[in-house]
């Protein structure tokens, strides 16, 4: 599903009537920043990013990018449902020598 402009401002309309504060995340990679407080006095907490079809390396530099600046990367896809990216940590699989 494409993330047409109707659809974001309908869901930016309903983090900003939950009390958030948004602003472009266009500097992190990201669609948004959201803001737990006010936007003078604290830094963005979450940075979302609009879930289409990105590819697995796009979502881990951003992840990457989020991390190092103390944000938190969530996914957003079109029924609204919220994923959580952690740093991912490539693990040596032992069997696959």
């Amino acid at each position: 599903m494409i993330w047409t402009k109707i659809k974001k401002d309908i869901f930016i309309k309903k983090l900003q009537n939950d009390g958030y504060t948004i602003s472009d995340g266009i500097k992190y990679g990201v669609d948004i920043l959201v803001y737990t407080g006010n936007i003078d006095e604290y830094h963005a907490k979450y940075a979302i990013l609009f879930f289409d079809e990105q590819c697995i390396k796009d979502i881990v530099s951003v992840q990457r990018i989020c991390s190092s600046v103390g944000k938190i990367l969530v996914l957003v896809d079109e029924s609204f449902n919220f994923y959580e990216v952690e740093r991912f940590n490539a693990q040596e699989n032992k069997e696959m020598k």
